[in-house]
């Protein structure tokens, strides 16, 4: 009789500390070389980008005379590898626990318990299977979906903080199985995840050693044939999409620093460069010959709507005014001060939105600016800067677009949502949100970051809806006209928001929502009237992106340029359709800088321009329409397309 050997298990990604110094692990603030190079292909998913000079809070320390990685406070951190196709393997580690107690943060309000061990299957950073100790008495098998701690299984184990235990998480097929010391304590059949990264995590004080994933040969060939059947599939959906070409370069190192933007100004018809400098204001032609320079220095500005003769001018800040400028030649036309704010920080004590029609006039001429980051102030001013009315709301303003725009009622004057509060075009209040007590009380919630409002399900019955990004209490799906609540999504720190015609089969328009603070780099898909489509994680930088206008055929793309490994154009499946290469754009130079969209050479398709060091590139879709040709142009509002066409 013929026995059938068992698989071995082989070792495809691992940590190994010989010869590795004391010091921090992948840190954003002070990277150290000597350690990381120990850590080639492992990152820690939940540390901000290094400008938020957040700390690793990890290192590797020596114990009775061995390296370890010592994870030293209570915040969570992780430290995880592999490919998103990665299916079938097992994941190993001496864990150590050392504390007992852990604290809310901006990613977990729900499950706060002590917790170190191992993830598998990680499809985002808040969808895995979690093998944990939980001191001071429990080993836990847990299945995570963003605030949803399902118990797979459950051990009694007395934990001693001085003593390592072996534990692995094996994930093979819909079956997942935990081991302590070699000993299978738990085998459960599980159809939730059946792919993603391996790793550690922690939230308590703890120690590792020994960290390693292994496959069987059969394991591999199931990832490499994963891996190769995704591409195959990603190639030949790239190709009906056109590619990136280099359409111009220019030199303006001799203006930097400065920060870009690209409008229709002066009433040519064609894109103008803006450059912002600290000391001024300077309008370019597309070839960068200057149009005009101004001693005026402009910060958070933004154009008007076109006036009789198509040109637009400039509203925003400068130092302590409030001023207009004139597009045409750089004048200021009017200024005044800004309102009293005592004691709050100059930096962040005010922030201009977009024209609005507030008169009902069937031109957006009045103008609305709020308090900064953590306000709930904001002021409404007619086109001659003298101010109309003036409101305070609860629950308060945080990042970005957290005021919208839209005639809820339809009476050709535009109502005002303002965080959680919907004011009339007289500055009263209509409706607070429903859920805003929860949603106050929430860690990392507390504020609205961003908003979205308008007739975005496609459905008159539906139709208009608010979309409210409210921190880590996530999205908060409303009825326009009474602030009731449709939906709410724990998506983790929603932060960023873009609206567009990502999924142009689905009625109505797509917001796409970011995430930040111990979350960044997942985005969430979600239909106009509400519903969750669509989730993923390119990369572990980002919390969102700009639609473009890439193909002309109704279609729109979602730029991310948040890390060199995701760059590129997705669609409203999560697919990076359209790549750009490197020597088209190399991005070891423009990484860092900035990314813009804009339709500069007018065909109407959008231009991607890549800012760094004072050099623009700018890119243009590699194929040209016809003449006669009727080619989707879409009206741009605070990062919101609404749809629109226009022969060529």
């Amino acid at each position: 009789m013929s026995h059938k050997a068992r698989p071995t298990w082989d070792v495809v990604a691992e940590i190994d500390l010989e010869g590795c110094p004391e010091g921090e692990v992948l840190s954003p603030v002070s990277p150290d070389p000597e350690v990381d190079r120990h850590f080639s292909g492992w990152t820690n998913p939940l540390v901000a980008h290094p400008r938020w000079r957040m700390p690793g809070n990890l290192r590797v320390v020596y114990e009775s005379g061995r390296p370890v990685l010592e994870h030293p406070t209570d915040d969570e951190r992780a430290l995880v590898t592999g490919e998103p196709c990665w299916l079938d393997y097992r994941v190993s580690a001496r864990v150590r626990a050392m504390g007992t107690h852990t604290k809310p943060n901006a990613d977990n309000d729900v499950n706060v318990v002590p917790l170190a061990g191992l993830v598998a299957r990680m499809e985002d950073s808040r969808h895995y299977y979690f093998l944990a100790l939980r001191p001071p008495d429990r080993l836990v098998l847990y299945r995570r979906s963003d605030d949803e701690w399902f118990v797979l299984g459950e051990k009694e184990l007395e934990i001693n903080a001085e003593r390592y235990y072996v534990l692995s998480l094996e994930v093979v097929g819909q079956r997942v199985r935990g081991f302590l010391e070699g000993e299978e304590v738990f085998g459960v059949t599980d159809y939730a995840f059946s792919r993603g990264r391996a790793g550690v995590r922690f939230n308590i004080p703890a120690r590792v050693t020994e960290v390693k994933v292994e496959m069987t040969p059969g394991c591999r060939r199931r990832a490499l044939s994963e891996a190769e059947r995704e591409r195959r599939e990603l190639e030949e959906l790239s190709a009906r999409y056109p590619k990136p070409l280099l359409a111009g370069e220019l030199d303006l190192r001799g203006f930097w620093p400065f920060a870009l933007e690209v409008h229709p100004i002066t009433g040519q018809g064609k894109a103008e460069l803006v450059l912002f400098r600290e000391d001024g204001t300077l309008l370019l032609s597309p070839d960068g010959k200057v149009l005009w320079e101004s001693s005026v220095p402009l910060r958070l500005s933004f154009p008007t709507e076109p006036y009789e003769d198509s040109h637009r001018n400039f509203v925003g800040f400068s130092g302590e005014e409030l001023v207009v400028v004139d597009g045409r030649d750089g004048r200021v036309l009017r200024r005044r001060p800004l309102p009293e704010l005592p004691g709050r920080k100059a930096t962040w004590r005010f922030h201009t939105q977009c024209p609005v029609d507030l008169s009902g006039s069937g031109r957006a001429r009045e103008i609305v600016i709020r308090e900064g980051n953590e306000g709930d102030t904001l002021w409404a001013l007619d086109e001659g800067l003298e101010i109309l009315w003036r409101a305070t709301v609860r629950p308060r303003f945080g990042h970005g677009w957290s005021i919208g725009f839209w005639d809820v009622d339809g009476d050709g004057r535009e109502e005002v949502l303002a965080g959680g509060t919907l004011l009339s075009p007289d500055g009263e209040a209509i409706w607070v949100m429903e859920g805003a007590e929860e949603m106050i009380r929430w860690t990392g919630g507390e504020h609205v970051d961003a908003v979205a409002v308008g007739d975005l399900s496609g459905d008159p019955e539906v139709d208009p809806v608010a979309h409210l990004l409210c921190g880590s209490a996530g999205v908060y799906v409303l009825d326009a006209s009474t602030g009731r609540i449709r939906e709410v999504h724990r998506v983790g720190h929603a932060q960023g928001r873009s609206v567009a015609n990502y999924r142009p089969e689905e009625p109505g328009l797509e917001v796409l929502v970011g995430c930040r603070w111990d979350n960044y780099g997942i985005l969430s898909l979600f239909s106009g009237r509400g519903e969750r489509l669509l989730r993923f994680q390119p990369d572990f930088v980002g919390q969102g992106g700009h639609p473009v206008n890439w193909t002309g055929d109704g279609e729109e793309l979602l730029l991310i340029s948040s890390s060199p490994e995701a760059l590129g154009l997705y669609d409203g499946w999560g697919r990076r359709v359209v790549q750009i290469p490197e020597e088209v754009l190399p991005w070891r130079e423009f990484y860092g800088g900035t990314f813009l969209v804009a339709d500069v050479l007018g065909d109407p398709r959008d231009e991607l321009i890549a800012v760094a060091d004072g050099r623009v590139r700018v890119l243009t879709p590699s194929r040209e329409f016809p003449k006669g040709s009727r080619v989707y142009r879409p009206r741009r509002r605070q990062l919101i397309s609404w749809p629109g066409w226009e022969e060529v």
